[in-house]
Formats: structure tokens, C-alpha cells, sequence
């Protein structure tokens, strides 16, 4: 009876186009004495309680992707005719990130070599590539923040996002009863800029644009649905498409999660 094994590779990892999770494992599986891509072998992506999850073949290369959720750490059980059923992890995968790993099937009973990842990248994510925002970024005109930059601050709210974010103020208030932040540039406390949200200006009877300070923000928008925001500080950084009505005082750019 055959097992697997896990080896390591040496091959760089070069970027994909993005994908609908935004972080993946991908493997290709190969026999270990000849090299041979093993083909047909179903691969399942388990939690870290060792629940399937996801299940897929290798194709005529050998090769698999699977697609977390979320990040955390995810195990591999894989299964090909004449191998043996063998479990293998953990993969620690972050948000937005594509890990690469490489498995050999072993003609004789080996033990299971540690699980060790061969690449890591953040991949583009392409709604956000599809609105521009990585052209703009490059361009250095305002501050931008990705979701993997999100997630690394931890944020409670999306208030303390904004409090973490230069050039920003947050002070509390109430809108109608209910919970709110009044959303200002740093240089002075009566300047809210515009908000975008998904490429639209939101408007109140079609008249003059929505200011952050009139939205409960912390109930409309969670740190989790956001995959990218942009911040422009004043009329002369911000981009023409964003350049509406009012937008003196900057304008907040915010792009929502696509499943």
C-alpha cells in the first residue's frame, strides 16, 4: 500500500488573478519516485475540527486549488487509487493570501514529513482591480487600505478603523436617536468629507451629496464587508470620477466585499 508524503519545493510563486474567497492553498501532487503528476486525486480542504469543507481533484498537471472562507489554519486529506488515505497540516493561511505547498506520493511506507508552506503572496483582488483602486494607489494621492490591511488593525468598528487612519478624527454623536460618528479631517473639526460607497454618491432626494456625519456608520458598515478604502483629504488629491459636488472637504471611498 502506498502513502504520501510531503515534500518541499523550491518553485516562486507567481500571482493569479484573484479569487472569489481572496486566499487559496494550492498544491500539485506527484508521484515520488518518478515525478509524475498524480492525477484524478481528490483533495480536501478541512477545517482546523477536521470538518470537510471543500472537495476537488487534481487535473492532468497534478495541481489544486482550494478556498478558505476566512484565514486560520486548514488540513489537506488526500486520497488517489492505490495510495492511501493520508491527512496532512495544518496550513496557516491569511486573509488575501495564496499559499502554495507541494505533495509527493511515496511508493514505500514513509513517514509523514512536517507540512511546509513554499510561497506566500496576496494576490490582486479583482474588484478592486476592476475599480481602479490599485492604478490610483499607486498614484500616492490619498490613503488607501486593502483588506488585508484592515485586518491586520484589528479594528472593533468602523469607527476605530477611521481613528487609526491619518488624517482623520472621530467624535461621537447621535443621528436620530441612534449610534453615530461624526467622520473629520484633522485640520479642522467642521470639514466631513464625502462618502463613496461602491463607486456611488449616495444622495438624500437626489439633491446634495450624503456626508459621513449624517450616517451611523458603525451599524452601516463593518470591518469584515469592507475589501478596500480610499481617503482623500482635500479637492486637489482627489481623482476626477470621485470629484463631485461639495467634495472641499475630501472624500471617504469605500469599496464592499463581492462573494
Amino acid at each position: 500500500m502506498r502513502v504520501l508524503c510531503v515534500v518541499l519545493s523550491t518553485a516562486a510563486l507567481t500571482l493569479s488573478p484573484a479569487l472569489a474567497s481572496g486566499q487559496a492553498i494550492r498544491g500539485t501532487v506527484r508521484d515520488q519516485t518518478t515525478g509524475r503528476p498524480v492525477v484524478a486525486a481528490s483533495v480536501w480542504l478541512l477545517s482546523h475540527r477536521n470538518k470537510d469543507l471543500e472537495h476537488v481533484l487534481t487535473d492532468s498537471a497534478g495541481t489544486f486549488t482550494v478556498e478558505p472562507e476566512d484565514a486560520g489554519k486548514y488540513g489537506l486529506r488526500l486520497q488517489a487509487l492505490g495510495y492511501k488515505l493520508t491527512t496532512v497540516g495544518p496550513v496557516d493561511v491569511t486573509y488575501g493570501e495564496m499559499v502554495e505547498v507541494s505533495l509527493e506520493l511515496a511508493a514505500d511506507a514513509v513517514p509523514l514529513q512536517p507540512l511546509t508552506v513554499t510561497a506566500r503572496s496576496h494576490p490582486p483582488n479583482r474588484y478592486l482591480t476592476e475599480t481602479g483602486f490599485y492604478e490610483r494607489k499607486k498614484g500616492g494621492q490619498g490613503v488607501y487600505m486593502t483588506r488585508e490591511d484592515i485586518m491586520r488593525r484589528a479594528p472593533e468598528d468602523f469607527s476605530d478603523l477611521m481613528r487609526t487612519t491619518t488624517g482623520m478624527a472621530i467624535q461621537p454623536t447621535g443621528v436620530g436617536g441612534r449610534r453615530g460618528w461624526t467622520t473629520t479631517m484633522r485640520s479642522t473639526s467642521q470639514c466631513q468629507p464625502t462618502l463613496i460607497l461602491d463607486g456611488v454618491t449616495t444622495n438624500i432626494g437626489g439633491q446634495s451629496p450624503l456626508r459621513v456625519r449624517d450616517l451611523p456608520l458603525d451599524d452601516v458598515l463593518l470591518p469584515n464587508d469592507i475589501q478596500g478604502l480610499e481617503l482623500y483629504k482635500g479637492p486637489a488629491t482627489v481623482p476626477p470620477q470621485f470629484n463631485v459636488n461639495n467634495a472641499s472637504c475630501g472624500v471617504l471611498v469605500v469599496w464592499t466585499r463581492r462573494k
